[in-house]
């Protein structure tokens, strides 16, 4: 979908409201659009809202026909023809209810009102003032759960979710066309779902198990614009330098492999990562213990770390480094 230019409010999941932030942020850095309010659950913003349909936590994303202070003027908001219904949510659970069928009445929905089939859908949002806005996109996880480590032709127990997936590839600060390396690449799943918006990827794992499995999924998955091999850390070449690099790194029962115990073997991949990244591109890593980032130390700039909790015992963390 192309929304187009714009002023947009934006409702984000509350799964995880530092990762919303983080991904809203660098999905801003690329100048596609600005940022001109913020509450814990909305955004409001002016420019391309394009660019955030493949954000993991954007809900809805609403163009804005009428935001104030005082909720009448929701009275002179001008909507399309057509038939609609409204939606209304207290976003800052400030204890505001008001039925939805009052609201479409001061739109003016007399004869209008359709649940069945709607042209269009009208939000109406309390977060500190009042936003009245058409729904232009609804985001629905459907895909992705249907691309969950067990409905894949090859998986692993410990495989990444698409949507944190994708959470890496919009905190990458890449475009549409540009290549992702996964050095790590296991099964597949970052690279699936780079693929799948659009990057050009490359994967490489040392064991050829996993380099045959990740092959097969890229393929169940249509994604054609994907290489891997099966290389080393240490041995991994590529024709040109990379613009961004994305793995989740070994860790755990993993944390030997190609015979380097876990601090050896992320220094040595910090250091490749320097290596194979273009100047001031970005690596996203997960980790399970922040600390080791001191291993990336003289080769990376951290700027970000994000932790999300994957149940009681387990906390990952999704690092944005920097090439100087």
């Amino acid at each position: 979908m192309v929304l187009g230019e714009g002023h947009f409010l934006l409702e984000m999941s509350q799964e995880n409201l530092q990762a919303s932030l983080a991904e809203i942020t660098f999905i801003a850095g690329s100048g596609s659009f600005k940022i001109c309010g913020s509450s814990t659950t909305t955004f409001e913003i002016s420019g391309n809202g394009s660019v955030l349909t493949d954000s993991v936590f954007v809900k809805t994303i609403s163009r804005i026909l009428y935001h104030g202070e005082d909720i009448e003027g929701i009275r002179d908001v001008e909507i399309p023809d057509g038939k609609f219904y409204v939606r209304f949510r207290d976003a800052d659970r400030c204890g505001i209810r008001i039925e939805e069928s009052i609201l479409g009445d001061m739109i003016g929905g007399t004869g209008k009102v359709s649940f069945r089939n709607p042209d269009f859908v009208v939000r109406v949002v309390h977060d500190g003032k009042w936003y009245a806005g058409i729904v232009e996109y609804e985001n629905s996880r459907k895909a992705l759960d249907q691309r969950r480590a067990p409905m894949k032709p090859f998986f692993s127990p410990v495989s990444m979710h698409p949507m944190y997936a994708r959470f890496m590839v919009n905190l990458s600060g890449t475009k549409r066309g540009d290549t992702i390396l996964d050095p790590f690449c296991g099964t597949g799943g970052i690279l699936v779902e780079a693929g799948l918006m659009g990057r050009t990827v490359i994967g490489s794992d040392s064991e050829y198990e996993m380099v045959r499995g990740a092959r097969l999924n890229l393929k169940y998955y249509g994604v054609s614009n994907a290489t891997v091999t099966r290389s080393d850390i240490n041995d991994l070449q590529l024709e040109n330098r990379t613009d961004a690099i994305l793995t989740d790194l070994p860790y755990g029962r993993n944390s030997r492999v190609s015979g380097h115990d876990i601090h050896t073997l992320y220094e040595i991949a910090f250091r490749r990562f320097n290596d194979l990244l273009r100047e001031g591109g970005r690596t996203v890593v997960v980790l399970s213990d922040p600390e080791h980032l001191k291993d990336s130390s003289g080769y990376f700039k951290v700027v970000s770390i994000t932790p999300v909790r994957q149940h009681k015992s387990l906390t990952r963390y999704f690092a944005v480094l920097e090439r100087p």
